[in-house]
Formats: C-alpha cells, structure tokens, sequence
C-alpha cells in the first residue's frame, strides 16, 4: 500500500467511524428511556429495567420481548459509542500529521483518482441462488461443520435442538430460508468480517431479513460474542424491528414454540404470500 491508498483508507474509517457514531447516539436517544439490569439468581440470568432517574427496578419476563431486544441495543449503543469516539479522535489524529508529511512528497507519488474499495460500506453478501428450494444451507462446508448434530425432518443439519425447531415452524409454514448463510459486514472496527445468521430470508423484492436465536444467555463468554455480534450487525444497519428478529431460550432452557410460531406467522410469513395485503415494513 502506498501513502495515497493508505490515507484513502484512513479517511474511509473516519467516515465510517462518524456515520457508525451518529447511528449509536441516534439509538441511545430514540430507544426507551430506560436501563437494562442483567442479575444472576441461581445461576441462570434475570432481566430487570429501571427508569430514568427511577431506583425502581421492574422485571423482564417472556411477554415483553421487544423491549428487551430495545433495551439491549441501547446498551451495546451505549457501550460502544465511547470506543468508536476515541477511534474518531485517532484518526483525525493520524490524518493531520500524516497529511503534513505528505506535502514533501508532492510529485513523486502518481496521483489516483479511482476511488478506493476500501470505501464501501455497503452491506453484502454471496449470491443466494436461484430454485424452488424451501430451504437452502450455507455453512456446511466451511463453519465448524462438525458441530452440527441435530437433523430435522427434511434433512437439514444445524446445531441446536431449537434451531431444530424454528427450521420445523419455517418448514410447516412453507417459509424458505438459508440456514448460516454467509454474510460479509463491516465491523465496528472497521474491519470486513463474515458472519453466519441462524437464518435468512430473502424477501421477493430482495431485501433480506435475518433471524437470531440467543440459547446461552446464561454462559457469560456466550453473552459477550452475542453483544459484538449485535453491535456489527446495528453498524451494518441490521437492527430489530427493521430487519432482525431475536429469539431466546428461557432462562431455564425453555422455548416457547407457541410465541415463536405466532411470531413468524405475522412478521415473515406475509411477505411469502401471493395477494398478501399488509406485509410488515
């Protein structure tokens, strides 16, 4: 690289950094006004919120999921929004002093005007095929596939029993899906890294929505990798209601399939009917 792509580089990561900055102070102030509280009772996690100025502090039970989602995207905005400032500021750094250095070298670097690849933010992704599939998977060949132990009905591998189950759900509603389909975003660092949603559904207009199912909230290093990954995803402008759905485990291990179905049936299930009026936006 030489010192023309390196400071088109640069500027490529202070632009992204401030653009990923105002996305996280925009959502720090839109989301409710409230903190989320994460105690362990007997091992197993327990959500609580507290309002603003408020010591008050309310429990988080299984009917309100959507708040929880909310309330734990405010707090990885939150979290991460002081890190993503001091990256700003280094750059900033890093540019004013390198730009002085660079006046000397006037004429001996050849002047280039295309623009930099680096400078894409734009989410993408490998091409998901075409056919009548009902189900598609993208990560056999290349995401640990020896951790995929459970097969459903209809010859799908994934990796745990209630993924198992939302695939059965997505299947008997005639849902098609990728199950870890690959995914390149950018990260919160600025670096290009892919992921592997649980599922993805690509919608006839060709937008796609990802589903994430969260079953070891109670691991603590599960937690902090489920955290990054939201964090990556809402620099990505991959964020619920939008464009992601969460689904969780019971502190206990239990899954409420009933809710998950209901779930699918009003958020994705729409969009794959034909003279469907009312699919959600």
């Amino acid at each position: 690289m030489n010192s023309r792509d390196y400071i088109k580089e640069t500027q490529s990561q202070l632009e992204f950094h401030k653009r990923l900055s105002e996305q996280f102070r925009v959502a720090s102030e839109s989301l409710p006004g409230m903190s989320l509280i994460c105690r362990h009772i007997n091992g197993k996690p327990r959500y609580y919120c507290r309002k603003r100025g408020s010591s008050r502090q309310h429990y988080l039970g299984t009917n309100n999921p959507v708040l929880l989602q909310q309330l734990m995207m405010k707090r990885v905005a939150s979290r991460a929004l002081p890190a993503v400032e001091k990256n700003i500021r280094v750059l900033e750094t890093v540019l004013f002093h390198f730009k002085c250095m660079e006046d000397h070298y006037n004429g001996i670097f050849p002047e280039n005007d295309e623009s930099s690849a680096a400078s894409a933010t734009a989410v993408s992704s490998p091409s998901a095929g075409t056919g009548e599939d009902t189900f598609r998977s993208g990560s056999a060949a290349e995401n640990h596939p020896e951790e995929l132990k459970h097969l459903t009905s209809f010859g799908l591998w994934v990796r745990s029993k209630s993924e198992a189950i939302i695939a059965e759900l997505l299947y008997s509603l005639h849902i098609p899906f990728y199950y870890e389909k690959p995914l390149r975003i950018r990260g919160i660092n600025g670096q290009w890294r892919t992921v592997y949603p649980d599922f993805t559904f690509r919608l006839p207009d060709g937008r796609e929505i990802y589903l994430e199912h969260l079953g070891m909230m109670n691991d603590a290093q599960y937690r902090e990798k489920v955290y990054q990954k939201l964090t990556d995803y809402f620099a990505n402008s991959i964020y619920p209601p939008h464009n992601l759905i969460l689904t969780m485990d019971g502190p206990d291990g239990e899954l409420d399939i009933a809710s998950i179905h209901n779930l699918l049936q009003a958020l994705i299930l729409p969009y794959f009917q034909k003279d469907s009026i009312g699919a959600p936006r």
